[in-house]
Parts: structure tokens; C-alpha cells; sequence
């Protein structure tokens, strides 16, 4: 095995994403407000700024949707607009070494766009292909033989899996073991893999080359098994009635939970307002109308929460603090946009009523509100864009 390292800066709110090809291919790596760094040096940023969700094919041309004006760009010696971008994922290259991409917004809403091409020339939507929790996969790349993407929580990392062994832990050099490991591209040429990963923690971008023999022999991951107790030899005594009911936490409103694929819509707040969020990630509910301005795009997590970011603003994540510690009780001053990697503060639970209309809550589970009780955001009713 061997490996290529980019870094670059994280400053403008992109990652460094990329994809190479094996055995000495083109490779390609967004350089976040510089360009993309390829193989025969540094190409200038295309009209629509630093390039997310980016692919090369063989012949070392470059696809993927600018980070500004939601567009399609395509690069062979200079840049090229080729369609709007229906949401992350909107392009990628197929086995024919063509640029394909979402066509339109019922597509990109079946799908959840384009994670690769596949040999026999058609395309894997995200939604096949986003979680696996029985084999432990997520985004994953996969043929017949071997399946490579990213690992589950709580360790996540990179990983690989296959028939014989299950899953196996994708380490070498600066790809680190274990933690947030994102945008796993895998390429194949015979039995020879370049896999590109971004760390998005020490802003790193790593492109491993290895075999499929080598990807075989690495090793297992090992998921602890939760210790047992040996039964007690007495009973336990029993405590006696108490004298009055114990105090119980107010309930989670009852709600029922809505299967979520990658969807775009608005979050109404108080007084059938809109929330809007700015490009510093101030959140208002000023507008009663709802436009293109403020359009939000859900995108379900390994764990079935979502993140909610502004279409305008798609590096901001939505969140929200807990209802229990607002002071002021002011409702629209729970919500904010941030720009880190979302943790439980910022992860979304939508939930239907019986009365039909959708909620969307943030719902903390291991952390924050409270040392750790399950806590619930005010919810905000889920307009979905039609």
C-alpha cells in the first residue's frame, strides 16, 4: 500500500473533496478558494468557485457542482457549464467515462443523486447505498467481491468489507483508525483500488493505493459484546411501596416518525413564520412566504436523524439549543447555523402528527441538555417543496 496526502484550508467552509484513479491515474482534489489539484498541477477555480462532490475520469477530466450558483461544471482544458445541480451528489462520471448527472428534482428526490458509476454503465443511487447497518456500511463503493466506504458509530473510520471476512478496518499512514472520516471515493482498475478519503478534522485529504489482497488482509473491526452478570445467588430485596409516585420527566411528544430520504422544503416557526438563515448563520422568522431564498434540504444520518442546511448557505448546519435552557422563553433564539460538523445539537427527528402535518425537531440523546436526558428543541412544522 502506499498514499498521497493533500491538505488544504478549511477555512471557506468546503472540504478538500477528490477522487483518483489506480495505478498511477489522474486524480483530482478541490483546494478550497485555490482551485483543484490534479497530477500535472493546479487548476483554477471554476465559475461557480471551489468544486464540491467532485469525480475524474480515466482521461483526467473533472466534474462535480460549484459551491456557489447551484450548476453542474465539467473541466477538460477549460471550464464548462453543464446543468443545474439538484442537491449534493448532482454529478458523477460513468463506466463510459461520460459526465452524467441528476436531471431533475423528482430524480434527485428518488435518488439523493449519483454516488458512482457502476461497470455496467448505469448509475448507484445515494439512497442504495447511504446505510448498512447490518454489515456496518455507509456511502459505501461495492462490486462483487469487495464493498469499501465508511464505518458506523461509534468508532466510524474507513472500512472494508467482503464475503469471506465481514468488515475490516481501512487504516495505513495519515488515514487515521478510527473518528469522522467522510466522501469515501473508491476506483478500481483488475484487482488494483485508489480510495480517497477527507478528514475533515486536520483538514486532509489521503488517496491510498492498494490491492485487493492487501484490502483482504486488513484487520477485523471487533465491536465489543456488552459484559454479562452472573445471576445472584439470593434474591434481591425488595424495596418497600413508596409512600408517593416518583417524579416522572415531562413525555416526548408521541409522535410518529417519518422515513426521511434527502428532501427539500422549509421549517415554519412561530406565528406561521419562515425560517431564514443568513449566510453568518443568524437565524430569523421574519417572512411569511415561502421562496427559493430560504429553501432547507434535509439529509438523513446513519442514525435516522437529519441535518437541515439552508440551500443558499450549504455549508451551514441548522441546530438548535434546548427548550428547557432558553431564559428568555423566546423560541426563534433556539436556532442557529453553524459551520462545524454537526453533533446532537444539530441533528433533526421529524415526526407526524395525527392531525397529518410534519414536525421537525432537534432531539438530544447522549449529550448536551441536561447532563445527558433526552431533551426536545421546540419543533417547527416541515413544508416540503412540492
Amino acid at each position: 500500500m502506499n498514499q498521497r496526502t493533500i491538505h488544504w484550508n478549511p477555512s471557506s467552509g468546503v472540504w478538500g473533496y477528490g477522487a483518483a484513479w489506480p495505478n498511477n491515474g489522474p486524480w483530482a482534489v478541490t483546494l478550497p478558494g485555490v482551485g483543484v489539484q490534479t497530477g500535472s498541477g493546479i487548476v483554477p477555480p471554476s465559475p461557480g468557485a471551489s468544486l464540491m462532490y467532485l469525480d475524474v475520469n480515466v482521461y483526467g477530466q473533472i466534474g462535480g457542482q460549484g459551491h456557489q450558483g447551484d450548476r453542474v461544471w465539467f473541466y477538460d482544458v477549460a471550464w464548462h457549464d453543464k446543468a443545474i445541480a439538484w442537491g449534493p451528489h448532482a454529478a458523477v462520471f460513468n463506466a463510459f467515462n461520460a459526465l452524467d448527472w441528476v436531471k431533475t428534482q423528482s430524480e434527485y428526490q428518488e435518488t439523493g443523486g449519483w454516488r458512482y458509476g457502476k461497470p455496467d454503465g448505469t448509475l448507484m443511487p445515494c439512497v442504495a447505498s447511504y446505510a448498512d447497518p447490518a454489515r456496518g456500511l455507509y456511502e459505501w463503493t461495492e462490486w462483487s467481491d469487495i464493498a469499501i466506504g465508511q464505518g458506523g458509530k461509534p468508532d466510524e473510520g474507513a472500512v472494508v468489507w467482503t464475503p469471506e471476512r465481514g468488515l475490516l478496518r481501512l487504516s495505513f499512514q495519515a488515514l487515521r483508525a478510527d473518528g469522522e472520516l467522510r466522501c469515501i471515493v473508491a476506483k478500481r482498475v483488475g484487482n488494483d483500488f485508489a480510495i480517497t478519503v477527507i478528514d475533515p478534522r486536520n483538514a486532509l485529504t489521503t488517496i491510498t493505493y492498494a490491492t485487493l489482497a492487501e484490502l483482504q488482509a486488513l484487520p477485523a473491526v471487533v465491536v465489543p459484546k456488552p459484559p454479562t452478570e452472573p445471576p445472584p445467588i439470593d434474591p434481591p430485596p425488595v424495596d418497600p411501596p413508596p409512600t408517593q409516585p416518583p417524579p416522572t420527566e415531562p413525555p416526548i411528544p408521541p409522535i410518529t416518525g417519518v422515513p426521511m430520504q434527502t428532501e427539500r422544503g422549509w421549517l415554519i416557526g412561530p406565528g406561521d413564520r419562515v425560517l431564514s438563515c443568513s449566510n453568518a448563520g443568524v437565524v430569523s422568522f421574519n417572512v411569511q412566504t415561502l421562496t427559493d431564498a430560504d429553501l432547507l434540504e434535509a439529509t438523513p444520518q446513519p442514525d435516522g436523524r437529519c441535518t437541515v442546511r439552508p440551500v443558499a448557505h450549504i455549508t451551514l448546519c441548522l441546530g438548535a439549543d434546548a427548550t428547557a435552557h432558553t431564559p428568555t422563553g423566546n423560541v426563534c433564539a433556539q436556532y442557529y447555523g453553524t459551520d462545524r460538523e454537526p453533533g446532537n445539537y444539530e441533528l433533526w427527528t421529524f415526526g407526524q402528527w395525527p392531525s397529518g402535518i410534519v414536525q421537525a425537531v432537534v432531539e438530544y440523546t447522549t449529550q448536551g441538555a441536561d447532563n445527558g436526558r433526552k431533551w426536545q428543541a421546540a419543533g417547527l412544522t416541515w413544508v416540503r417543496q412540492s
